[in-house]
């Protein structure tokens, strides 16, 4: 599997550009930040493909296994994070309208999408001739549940869209109170936290410990322009804050789930730093971020069908090459199909 690692290193650092002069003003511009998303979902690719394979005790294996023990969680981190920024610089952009529209452009449109998906795990089980009930199929709608899809992220990322919408619905217009928004989100970010988990016991800690990264991106968009005349003054600043947000991932990785969730925000804030002065991007990055979304729901359909029929015991490398083949193909119909899909229920709106 190490063989696997490395050219996974090799496609992210394949045209990478480092700006240690003067910096790269465009590090968070929308086709910067694409290509870091495209880094991490193949990232996740990688993470779930692992449940499908018997990795063994060989010091490769060892290696590769270390490797995404210790990236874990915050592999999604950065996603959490790009959103955030991502709506808090479109609210300001835009105001109210774009607030009001969020429930329809933002939560609709991807639970609609994801909703489609659904239905295709849901032939999946069918085929394979597994039992589905009716409120498993219910709650796998909105990500509750699962019907062998990837379902956690999706939930908490309506959660968050919703909880933004339900903020800034009550603040309106551009008050001294939009100013502490990402805060109110945070705070009811953490309320959730407490809720779904402690109190209910409801879902394990994965479903939560990098949510905080979505209020630290709309808290970002809020205070870039003066974070980055402090840490990216010169090269020596940038490199001591580099470091300090590398070493307070890895001291406080592992720990209580609290303190795990506080990790994946330094990671964030490493990544996000790291990009000031070193641009990872090239054309793979730029279009698996551009199919997020894709990658990251129908990636299961290859790993659960071809480990079915046996692929996976018989040759790990066929295995891999035949699911990011597939995978690739169904990104791209899905895209075409719930294009058109977004299309037609625009004509009922």
């Amino acid at each position: 599997m190490l063989i696997l690692l490395l050219i996974y290193f090799a496609v992210v650092l394949w045209g990478a550009k480092p700006h240690l002069k003067q910096g790269n003003s465009q590090y968070i511009s929308i086709e910067n930040t694409t290509a870091i998303k495209g880094i991490f979902i193949l990232m996740v690719f990688y993470s779930h493909f692992n449940s499908y394979i018997a990795l063994t005790d060989s010091i490769y294996d060892t290696v590769y296994i270390k490797f995404f023990r210790f990236i874990g969680q915050a592999m999604v981190a950065l996603f959490m994070f790009y959103s955030g920024f991502g709506v808090m610089e479109s609210i300001t952009r835009k105001g109210t309208d774009y607030v009001l529209k969020m429930p329809k452009n933002r939560i609709l449109k991807t639970l609609i999408n994801f909703d489609f998906a659904v239905l295709l795990f849901l032939v999946l089980r069918v085929v394979f001739k597994q039992t589905t009930t009716l409120k498993q199929f219910a709650l796998s709608l909105v990500g509750w549940d699962s019907l062998g899809n990837s379902n956690w992220y999706i939930f908490v990322i309506l959660l968050l869209y919703l909880l933004t919408f339900l903020v800034f619905a009550v603040i309106r217009k551009q008050t001294e109170f939009a100013r502490f928004s990402a805060v109110f989100v945070l705070t009811g970010t953490l309320l959730a936290i407490i809720c779904l988990t402690f109190y209910f016991h409801a879902r394990p800690g994965y479903w939560y410990d990098t949510a905080m990264c979505y209020a630290l991106g709309m808290g970002y968009s809020l205070v870039r322009k003066t974070a980055e005349k402090i840490i990216n003054k010169n090269l020596f600043t940038w490199g001591l804050f580099l470091v300090l947000s590398g070493a307070a991932y890895t001291i406080l990785k592992g720990h209580h789930i609290f303190i795990e969730c506080i990790a994946n925000v330094f990671f964030a804030i490493f990544v996000v730093i790291l990009t000031m002065r070193i641009t990872l991007k090239n054309k793979i990055l730029t279009w698996c971020g551009d199919h997020l979304f894709e990658i990251y729901i129908l990636q299961r359909i290859p790993m659960i069908i071809f480990q079915n029929i046996g692929l996976a015991r018989f040759n790990v490398y066929l295995y891999f090459v035949v699911c990011v083949a597939v995978t690739i193909g169904l990104s791209l119909v899905f895209r075409f199909l719930t294009n058109k899909l977004w299309k037609y229920t625009k004509l009922f709106s």
